[in-house]
């Protein structure tokens, strides 16, 4: 795996290649049933993967530390088993107990991120670190904290939205949630769509590693408000408009601003957030979007305890988790697709052109699921003209970052037509219906390139969604001895609607 995050897509326009790209402090005794729950399929027994250790212990040297996400399990104690059964025996090694085992010995080590609904626990250590955290008792794993960047390379009349909109289809009453480096929330294309906002970075708006709230997530560059614009841009007039113009907006920036790039420990922070809300408001999240990721060297699954966890549990709450391809290929290779797109379950996402070739630059391989469009695409920008002024805009990009939120989209449309459908059923869907692109690279893959309105025709609809009443404000409960953030704007009353919203949209033209 690559230490580089990229976000998929590129500023420069054509076909140009890209390399752009504690929630509680914690764990709550009642997360731990549903973490036996998720992993009962592993026996206590059960052989550790393939982890990053060794790599690590080269990264960090003689008398460096390297960033990384721990994991595992250990027996229960005879005093454990007293106070209360833990189902198969089980614990997650996510509480102080195991750090402090680790602090007393000779060790640097420091805690960064916990989770809610993830057994990992982000940590810098050095060598010794490393091989204390091995030497605990149980199944321990240490994995690399990647470093993710953006990745850039129109659209919605390209994939068939326009037939679903006519049947009343644009997402009223879902959201997607868009892990970025942010947006500009008061864009005409988004303005008055934002149900949530946060941010898990180096450095917040608030000048700290977390913020939930308005302004949490401040645009870090353009890339999360042209992705946004895509999955859900909002009718400014009559030719603009994204894929789902009804949808509302969950932003979380994970951009880090005192250096490049995305680390995978915030990623992982705004996942389990995303769980968190899907569980507190059940049937609104209509997908997840991540156009940014890592190249990889092989074709296939990437396996990894902590990215695997994070895929089954967004199945289990029925949120499907789309990710850009990565844009790392040549015109007569294609190189695998990256990381995290490749974690099974996931859905990755390639591009094509306007003329329904697959784009030069996209992945593919084996695990590649879909294609979108991703050459040329317009959506919104936004440029910082210092002094705290916006300079609100539309530009082309390219990438499989602009493929992916295509995909976003037409899940969270697709779940409002079947809201009692899984994603496994959505995706059967979506690769049934849409054209087959074929792929005549080294390494390439056919996959089908989406077309939401054949999709929605295929699932046969009972009636039109336009009845749904759009999604409010979403809050979390404050954390434990923290303050609960700026408080949310009043959410709307039923069956209102931003004033500048409109009942007709045309698909995004170049």
């Amino acid at each position: 795996m690559a230490h580089g995050t990229k976000t998929k897509g590129a500023s420069s326009t054509g076909e140009s290649r890209v390399r752009a790209g504690r929630w509680r402090p914690r764990v709550r005794r009642s997360f731990l049933a549903a973490l036996v729950v998720a992993i009962a399929h592993l026996p206590s027994s059960a052989p550790a993967l393939a982890d990053d250790f060794e790599r690590l212990l080269r990264s960090a040297g003689s008398d460096g530390t390297v960033s990384a996400l721990v994991t595992g399990w250990r027996p229960v104690t005879g005093d454990e088993a007293a106070r209360g059964s833990r189902g198969n025996g089980l614990v997650a090694i996510t509480g102080d107990e195991f750090v402090k085992r680790l602090e007393g010995t000779s060790a640097r080590v420091a805690v960064t991120r916990r989770y809610e609904n993830f057994p990992v626990l982000a940590m810098e250590m050095d060598r010794a670190a490393l091989r204390a955290a091995k030497e605990y008792g149980g199944t321990v794993e240490v994995f690399d904290d990647p470093v993710l960047e953006p990745l850039l390379d129109e659209s919605a009349s390209l994939v068939g939205a326009p037939r679903a909109w006519r049947r009343g289809y644009a997402g009223r009453g879902l959201a997607v949630a868009v892990i970025d480096d942010g947006a500009d929330t008061r864009h005409p294309f988004l303005a008055g769509r934002t149900v949530f906002e946060a941010c898990f970075a180096d450095v917040c708006p608030n000048g700290r590693p977390e913020m939930i709230g308005p302004g949490a997530a401040l645009p870090a560059g353009s890339h999360g408000t042209h992705v946004a614009g895509i999955a859900l841009g909002g009718a400014v007039d009559e030719d603009l408009a994204g894929v789902g113009p009804e949808l509302r907006l969950i932003i979380i920036s994970v951009a880090n601003r005192s250096r490049r790039g995305m680390s995978g420990r915030n990623i992982l922070a705004a996942l389990d957030v995303v769980i968190t809300l899907a569980r507190r408001y059940p049937g609104v999240i209509g997908a997840v979007n991540m156009s940014l990721g890592a190249s990889r060297d092989e074709p296939g699954v990437c396996p990894s305890r902590v990215w695997d966890l994070a895929s089954r549990l967004f199945r289990e709450v029925g949120v499907p988790v789309v990710v850009a391809s990565g844009n790392d290929s040549e015109e007569d290779r294609a190189a695998p697709v990256g990381f995290p797109a490749c974690v099974e379950g996931f859905v990755s996402v390639g591009a094509v052109t306007k003329g329904k070739e697959v784009a030069s630059f996209s992945n593919s391989g084996p695990t590649l699921d879909l294609l979108a469009p991703g050459v040329d695409i317009q959506s919104s920008v936004v440029k910082d003209e210092g002094g705290g002024r916006l300079e609100r805009g539309f530009d082309s990009w390219p990438g499989t970052s602009m493929a992916a939120p295509h995909v976003a989209g037409a899940f969270a449309v697709l779940k409002q037509a079947s809201p009692h459908s899984s994603v496994e059923e959505l995706l059967r869907v979506l690769e049934s219906t849409g054209p087959q692109i074929p792929d005549r690279r080294s390494g390439g893959r056919a996959a089908r390139l989406i077309d939401v309105g054949a999709a929605i025709e295929r699932l046969g609809p009972a009636a039109a969604g336009s009845s749904a009443v759009p999604v409010p404000q979403l809050t979390l409960e404050p954390k434990p001895g923290g303050s609960p953030g700026p408080k949310p704007e009043p959410a709307p009353g039923p069956g209102t609607e931003p004033a500048k919203e409109k009942k007709e949209w045309k698909a995004i033209t170049g």
